[in-house]
C-alpha cells in the first residue's frame, strides 16, 4: 500500500536526522514518535498504523553481562573526501583501536580502497566492511573507546594518518551505544607517519606507536563543521536496536583492613626507613619479594611492563598495606571490565575508607590519579572527593593541570568540573585564573570545544559584575592584539606616534569603566600613563604597558557596607582610604603577540611551586617571582619586574672581562645602596637568590 511504503519513508528520514542531530549542534529537539506525528502521515484511522508506531516507543533494558555476542563494526562510505589526496595517495584504509585510557586494547585494520569519481563534486570512499574485533561485548571497560584512523598509503609503502575520529562505546547513562553512528573526521594538520603497515599490523611497536599517536591527538569533541569528510558506521550489527544494552552496577564487599595496620620499620635513630620518592613512604618491605621491590623501585613515569603488572596486582593485598603504591596499583590490572571492577573498587576503597592524607606525601599529590591512564569513572570521582579537602588557595596554583586533565574525561558533564564550579563560587581568584586558563585552550583544536562550553557555564554562573570584568579584559586584549598587529606592519619611524594613537582610546576606556588586569585579579587599573608606554626592539616588537593603578576601587566594594557615621568612628579606616586615593600606583606589563607563552607558564609556576617549598622548610632565598599569562593563542602577559638588571649588563659595564672581575657585582650594588646597612641587606638578598 501507498500508505505504508510512505510511513516507511518518514521513518528512514526521521532516522537519519536523527542521526545528523546527534553528531552535529541543531537548533531544534527531535520528538519521539508522538501523536502529531502519527496524525501527519496518518491517512485513515485505522489501528495497523498506530501498532506499527507503538513498538517504537517500546525499550526493554537487558543488562550487558548477559550478552555473548563479540564486537564488530560495520563500515560503510567515507563521504567528501577532500581534492588534495588524490594526488599524494593511490590506496586508503582505516585502522580501527579500542583503547582504554592510554591502554591499547585491539588493533583492526580495513582492506584497501580507493578513491570513487562520482557525477557530484564530492569524491568518497567505500568501504562495507564488517570489522570483528574478537573480543565480547560484555568484557569490554565502561570508558573504552574506538579511535578511528584514516590511512593513506603513498606509492613508496609510505603510510600517513590523515585524519581520526572517534565513539565511546557506552554514553553517560552507560549504555551501550549499538547501531548507527554518524562520525564526523577531524583532519590531521600535517600527515602522521607510520612505519610500514601490513594488513595484519603485527609490529612488537605497535602499542608505542599508536600510543603516541594519541598523545599527540586526542580529540575529545567531535568536528562540528558540517562540510566536514564523515563515515557512517554501524556498531553491533546483530543486536536489535530497540533494546538498551547498560553496563551493570558494581557491587563491593566490605573490607577487612584498615588503613591503621601499616607497621613502619623504624630505624636506630628514630626515623623510618622505606624510599619515599617511589611510595614506599617509611613502610617495612620485608614482607616483599626482592622482584616486586625492584618493580616498585622504578621510576614512577616509567611504563610497566604486562608481567610486571600481573605480578604487582597479585600481591595487591599486600602492597594495599603500603599506601604510597596507589599509583602502580591503579595502573596493575589486566582487564578493566565489570568481571574485574569489583576488586578494583574494593582496593580503592580501602584507600578511601581510610586516611587518605597517608597515600601520599602531599594531598595534591592525588592530581596523578586524573591522567589519562586512570579513565575508570569512579576513581575519578574519588580522587575529586580528596580534592575537595584542599584548600582553594593551593588549587589555584595547578589550574592549569586541572584544566588539563578535563580533556580526559569521557563526558563533558563530569564531578570534576562540577567541582571546579563550586571553587569558583568561594574564591574570586580561582574563578579569575579558572577563567583564563579556559579561555587561553579555546584554539585548541583537540580541546577548543569543551572549553568553550565550560567557559560559557562559567560566564553564567560567576555573576554579572565578575562577566563585566572578563568582558572587559577580553577587549582589552583583543585591542592590544590589534595594536601589536598594527606597529609590526607599520615603517619604524611611525610605530611610537601608532602606539600612542591607538592607546588613547584603551586609556578613555579604562577611565570610564575601571577593571583588573588578565594577569592577577588585584591588579585594577583605571589608566594608561601613554608617555611611558612603547615597545622593544625584538623579532615579536613587545609592548611596554604602564598602567595606572586603582587602589581605590579596589577598596570601593569593601567601603559601600559602612555608614557614614561608621567611617567617621574609624579614623584608621579614613586615612588608608585617603593614602590608596592620593597615592599613584603603576602596573607595568609586557603585552606579547607571536610567542607560546605557555613553556614561561610552566616554568614560573614549578619556580613558585620549589620556592613555596623552600619557605615552609624555613628557607627563603628572597626570590621575586613575577607572573606570565597566555591568553589566547601565541598571545599574552608578562609582569616586568622594575628597578631589576641582568647580570649581562652589569658586566658590560666593565668591559669584555666584566665577567671574569670578582668585583662587579658589588660595585654594582654600591652604587645603588649608599648607605651600610641598604649594602648588607643587598648582599644577604643577592648571596640568597
Amino acid at each position: 500500500r501507498f500508505e505504508d511504503e510512505f510511513i516507511n519513508i518518514v521513518q528512514i528520514f526521521v532516522k537519519y536526522i536523527r542521526l545528523y542531530s546527534n553528531t552535529f549542534p541543531v537548533n531544534f529537539q527531535l520528538p519521539k514518535i508522538s501523536n502529531k506525528v502519527q496524525k501527519a502521515i496518518s491517512f485513515d484511522d485505522d489501528q495497523i498504523i498506530e501498532k506499527k508506531f507503538v513498538t517504537l516507543r517500546r525499550r526493554r533494558r537487558t543488562e550487558i553481562s548477559q550478552l555473548m555476542e563479540l564486537l564488530t563494526i560495520h563500515l560503510d562510505i567515507c563521504t567528501q573526501v577532500p581534492d588534495k589526496w588524490s594526488t599524494t595517495y593511490h590506496n586508503y584504509a582505516i585502522m580501527l583501536n579500542i583503547f582504554h585510557g592510554y591502554n591499547l586494547i585491539k588493533s583492526m585494520i580495513t582492506d584497501r580502497t580507493k578513491i570513487q569519481h562520482l557525477n557530484t563534486r564530492f569524491k568518497r570512499l567505500t568501504f562495507n566492511q564488517c570489522i570483528d574485533f574478537g573480543i565480547p561485548i560484555s568484557m569490554l571497560p565502561r570508558e573504552c573507546r574506538v579511535e578511528l584512523i584514516l590511512i593513506g598509503f603513498r606509492a613508496k609503502s609510505e603510510v600517513d594518518a590523515l585524519a581520526t575520529t572517534f565513539l565511546y562505546l557506552y554514553d553517560i547513562d552507560e549504555i551501550f551505544q549499538n547501531g548507527f553512528h554518524l562520525l564526523p573526521w577531524t583532519e590531521l594538520k600535517s600527515p602522521y607517519t607510520f612505519p610500514p603497515i601490513s594488513m595484519e599490523f603485527d609490529s612488537p611497536d605497535k602499542s608505542a606507536t599508536l600510543r603516541e599517536f594519541l598523545e599527540n591527538n586526542y580529540f575529545v569533541s567531535h568536528n562540528i563543521d558540517p562540510n566536514a569528510m564523515m563515515i557512517v558506521i554501524r556498531v553491533a550489527p546483530t543486536l536489535p536496536i530497540h533494546i538498551d544494552y547498560y553496563f551493570p552496577e558494581i557491587k563491593t564487599k566490605e573490607l577487612s583492613i584498615s588503613m591503621n595496620s601499616i607497621v613502619p620499620m623504624a630505624r636506630n635513630d628514630g626515623s623510618y626507613s622505606g624510599d619515599s620518592l617511589y611510595g614506599f613512604h617509611g613502610c617495612n618491605t620485608n614482607r616483599l619479594t626482592t622482584n616486586v621491590v625492584k618493580i616498585l623501585q622504578k621510576n614512577p613515569i616509567e611504563q610497566l611492563t604486562s608481567n610486571e603488572r600481573d605480578i604487582i596486582w597479585k600481591q595487591r593485598k599486600t602492597l594495599r598495606e603500603f599506601p604510597g603504591l596507589i599509583l602502580k596499583l591503579m595502573k596493575s590490572p589486566s582487564s578493566w571490565s565489570f568481571h574485574d571492577l569489583p576488586a578494583i573498587y574494593e582496593l580503592l576503597k580501602g584507600f578511601d575508607q581510610g586516611h587518605y592524607g597517608n597515600v601520599f606525601r602531599t594531598k595534591i599529590e592525588v592530581l596523578q590519579l586524573l591522567s589519562m591512564d586512570y579513565p575508570d569513572k569512579f576513581v575519578r570521582r574519588t580522587v575529586v572527593k580528596w580534592l575537595n579537602s584542599v584548600s582553594v588557595d593551593e588549587l589555584c596554583d595547578y589550574l592549569p593541570q586541572l584544566v588539563q586533565s578535563l580533556r580526559f574525561e569521557t563526558s563533558i558533564d563530569c564531578h570534576l568540573i562540577w567541582s571546579l564550579f563550586e571553587f569558583s563560587l568561594m574564591s574570586a581568584r580561582f574563578c579569575h585564573y579558572f577563567y583564563w586558563q579556559l579561555k587561553s585552550c579555546l584554539n585548541d583544536n583537540t580541546f577548543g570545544i569543551r572549553c568553550q562550553i565550560y567557559l560559557n557555564a562559567l560566564l553564567i554562573l560567576c555573576g554579572e559584575r565578575t562577566r563585566d570584568q572578563f568582558l572587559g579584559q577580553d577587549k582589552i586584549c583583543e585591542e592590544l592584539s590589534m595594536i601589536s598587529a598594527e606597529i609590526k606592519q607599520a615603517s619604524k619611524d611611525s610605530r611610537n606616534i601608532i602606539l600612542r594613537q591607538r592607546l588613547e582610546k584603551i586609556n578613555e576606556d579604562l577611565k570610564s569603566n575601571p577593571t583588573s588586569l588578565p594577569l592577577s585579579p588585584s591588579l585594577f587599573v583605571n589608566g594608561l600613563s601613554i608617555d611611558q608606554c612603547s615597545y622593544f626592539n625584538s623579532n615579536s616588537l613587545p609592548l611596554k604597558l604602564v598602567f595606572e593603578g586603582a587602589p581605590h576601587y579596589r577598596i570601593k566594594s569593601s567601603f559601600d557596607n559602612y555608614s557614614i557615621t561608621t567611617l567617621a568612628d574609624s579614623s584608621t579606616q579614613s586615612k588608608l582610604a585617603a593614602i590608596y586615593k592620593s597615592k599613584h600606583w603603576w602596573h607595568k606589563i609586557i603585552f606579547k603577540c607571536g610567542d607560546d607563552l605557555r613553556k614561561d607558564m610552566l616554568v614560573m609556576q614549578i619556580i613558585s611551586i620549589i620556592n613555596r617549598v623552600w619557605l615552609r622548610s624555613g628557607l627563603n632565598l628572597r626570590l621575586i617571582i613575577f607572573s606570565v599569562l597566555n591568553s589566547s593563542h601565541c598571545t599574552g602577559m608578562i609582569e616586568m619586574v622594575s628597578r631589576a638588571s641582568t647580570l649581562r649588563e652589569i658586566q658590560q659595564e666593565h668591559g669584555l672581562t666584566g665577567n671574569f672581575k670578582h668585583h662587579t657585582i658589588a660595585t654594582w650594588l654600591k652604587r645603588y645602596n649608599t648607605n651600610e646597612f641598604s649594602y648588607r641587606i643587598a648582599i644577604e638578598n643577592f648571596i640568597h637568590s
